[in-house]
């Protein structure tokens, strides 16, 4: 954790948290992408009724290996992706199950933006320059190129060549906080979403952001994708760089059915995938009383 630029102490976190339990007495403590905080063994005091809950974020297998022993500090864990599920139920011997990510609708918003000059293509995310994840982003986005994409992200796109194609001509910018992501999505004619690898059966975040924009997105298809969305009705998903070049071809060209598309992922989301119905699911399943 970091306040003001520097790293908070472990030690210093665990008294806050407890200073925090004491005086709000909760019945739930629920920590997000935990694997590499793992305060809860040294939490002064006693909490006798608090039930603690971690939902991951990213994969503990694939990121921090010695995370796992530090979650069996929960009473029980979520992951947004499903087949995590089972290595470590066995790992750590808790209750674990599958949950999806959301979106806040308060961030990710439709916006009535005018003035502005509309992109055909955006996409933002990461390069993870030096990485098998940076291949597969550069290698689907040359397909893209002449369709004058705009990337946003961290500096590495400066220079990025994927197979004679220099993507660093498509870079407008970044790394961008969450309301300037907003209005990218807001100003694009479509929005290209490209999974990290470590997202094996399920949806990234950022799949329910695109859709609570009111954007048209093409995604990467990934297995567990349409028990989140309907590919086709509220998004569309791609599975190789020639589909994806071919779709946004095809939509960019037809302009009502990115905009029925948009919208009824859009609905979708406001009714079944904010925050809101994630926490309600977690106090379901406690059986909490609050």
């Amino acid at each position: 954790l970091e306040r003001r630029g520097e790293l908070v102490h472990r030690t210093e976190l665990c008294d806050r948290v407890a200073v925090a339990l004491r005086e709000w007495k909760p019945e739930l403590l629920l920590a997000l992408e935990c694997g590499s905080h793992p305060f809860l063994q040294d939490l002064p005091g006693d909490f006798p009724k608090l039930r603690k809950v971690a939902w991951l974020f990213d994969d503990p297998f694939y990121f921090e290996s010695s995370a796992i022993s530090n979650l069996r500090a929960f009473d029980a864990l979520y992951t947004v992706d499903q087949s995590w599920v089972a290595p470590l139920k066995l790992a750590i011997g808790r209750p674990v199950a599958a949950m999806p990510l959301g979106a806040d609708p308060d961030t990710y918003r439709p916006l009535a933006l005018r003035g502005i000059r509309r992109q055909p293509i955006a996409f933002v995310g990461t390069s993870y320059r030096g990485h098998p994840a940076g291949l597969v982003r550069q290698e689907l986005l040359r397909h893209l190129a002449g369709f004058d994409l705009a990337i946003w992200g961290d500096g590495h796109w400066r220079g990025l060549v994927a197979d004679g194609v220099d993507l660093g001509r498509c870079y407008r910018g970044g790394p961008i906080q969450p309301e300037k992501t907003n209005e990218v999505y807001n100003s694009a004619d479509m929005v290209v979403n490209i999974h990290h690898p470590q997202i094996r059966h399920g949806t990234s975040l950022r799949t329910f952001a695109v859709c609570a924009a009111g954007a048209f997105q093409l995604v990467d298809w990934r297995p567990g994708l349409e028990e989140s969305l309907e590919p086709g009705r509220e998004v569309a998903a791609y599975r190789s760089g020639d589909d994806l070049a071919e779709q946004a071809a095809r939509y960019l060209a037809d302009e009502p059915a990115r905009t029925r598309i948009a919208a009824a992922g859009l609905a979708r989301v406001r009714a079944e995938h904010t925050y809101v119905h994630r926490l309600r699911r977690i106090i379901e399943d406690l059986d909490l009383r609050i």
